[in-house]
């Protein structure tokens, strides 16, 4: 981490993780009813994926910080955090 960075406190990756939780949720929602209205392949369903897997990227990066701010931590509470349905 670059000098003067503090990173996330437990809690607020916590909630960073829920609110991901929670728009991943909502793109897979609306990436499914744009794919069935416009066709997979459109513009407009590559862009709602690419939405999709963005954030997904996201949430992976942040589960590394995570991890590597708390290493003495139990691995299932910080899965938790930014995998809800795997721990």
């Amino acid at each position: 981490m670059a000098k003067g960075q503090k990173g996330f406190s437990f809690r607020e990756h916590q909630k960073i993780g829920k609110d991901i939780h929670k728009l991943r949720q909502k793109l897979r929602a609306l990436n499914e009813r744009v794919s069935e209205a416009y066709g997979e392949t459109s513009k407009i369903a590559k862009l709602t994926d690419k939405m999709l897997k963005d954030l997904g990227f996201l949430q992976k990066e942040l589960n590394v910080r995570l991890c590597r701010e708390n290493p003495g931590s139990n691995k299932l509470e910080l899965l938790a955090c930014y995998y809800p349905n795997r721990a």
